[in-house]
């Protein structure tokens, strides 16, 4: 009954973890904008998750595989957006898309 306990607090915890990301996910289809996410702050999240998910896989926990997989899976998705929208900003602006540091356009990194 203790392990039923702790994997409903684990899925519980996780799944606020991962539909965090969904309502900025939504809001960069909407706009069709990224330019306020970090590409830093998504490359740490995933590279985290992926530790975390390697952790939860050698301690068989189910709820921790489950939820880190979700969370995985939606940074990645807006790490695709982010390359989408900001490879359309400096296009539109004809800027090439890797002279980012040569820009005051920040999304073109």
């Amino acid at each position: 009954m203790k392990n039923i306990w702790k994997e409903i607090i684990g899925f519980t915890g996780g799944i606020f973890l991962s539909v965090q990301l969904i309502p900025q996910i939504v809001k960069a289809i909407q706009k069709k904008k990224t330019g306020d996410i970090s590409y830093l702050f998504l490359i740490i999240g995933i590279i985290g998750s992926t530790i975390v998910l390697m952790y939860g896989i050698l301690i068989d926990s189910l709820s921790i595989t489950a939820t880190i997989s979700f969370s995985l899976l939606l940074k990645i998705v807006l790490l695709v957006l982010k390359k989408k929208y900001d490879a359309h900003v400096c296009q539109v602006h004809n800027i090439p898309f890797n002279t980012a540091h040569q820009t005051t356009l920040h999304n073109c990194m």
